[in-house]
């Protein structure tokens, strides 16, 4: 849990740190030397990134073993036909610290998927700037081209995290809830 802490929080300041690019580039409006910037922020994502990549990937799979193994003894013991409520109550409260790290993995994928979006949303930023100067236009229209072309994002054993992805998962979970959920209640009732 403190992995995830620290990640989440350094994804956070991840974000603060695009707002700051953001805001520097608004105020000073020089194209030129924000490409430079961009890119030392871009290795700053890549880096951050690829030096977290374990602790995440083992955060987010176990997040999910626990999450199915938490529904598999649920299930199995709802389909038990002596059902205590005592012995049942007791089960599933010992599945909550399961549960809570599926949230917390959930949590930090779900932030890293915010923070591609937010790199993917910078180039239109970029381009609604006001201009001032002569060849300003231009050299924003580079800047937005070269932003584009670098596709950043934060990025997990080679992969960029996506919301696509995320919600694609989420429409997994859901349909597996669903259906257990069906079996469940055809037992029942």
């Amino acid at each position: 849990m403190n992995g995830a802490y620290i990640q989440f929080n350094l994804l956070l300041g991840l974000g603060k740190t695009l707002d700051c690019w953001c805001a520097d580039i608004t105020e000073t409006q020089d194209f030129i030397s924000g490409i430079q910037s961009w890119n030392s922020l871009q290795a700053l994502l890549k880096c951050v990134g690829r030096e977290i990549t374990p602790c995440f990937t083992a955060l987010f799979l176990l997040g999910y073993v626990g999450f199915f193994a938490a529904l598999a003894g649920s299930f199995a013991l709802l389909l038990d036909d002596g059902l205590d409520v005592w012995k049942t109550s007791i089960y599933e409260w010992s599945l909550l610290p399961l549960l809570y790290l599926f949230y917390l993995s959930t949590c930090l994928c779900a932030k890293g998927a915010s923070l591609s979006e937010r790199c993917r949303q910078i180039p239109a930023f970029v381009n609604q700037l006001n201009m001032f100067g002569e060849g300003a236009d231009t050299d924003r229209q580079y800047l937005v081209r070269y932003i584009s072309d670098s596709a950043a994002g934060f990025i997990v054993n080679g992969v960029t995290l996506s919301q696509a992805a995320f919600l694609k998962q989420m429409h997994f979970l859901a349909a597996v809830f669903s259906g257990i959920s069906g079996v469940l209640l055809r037992r029942y009732f």
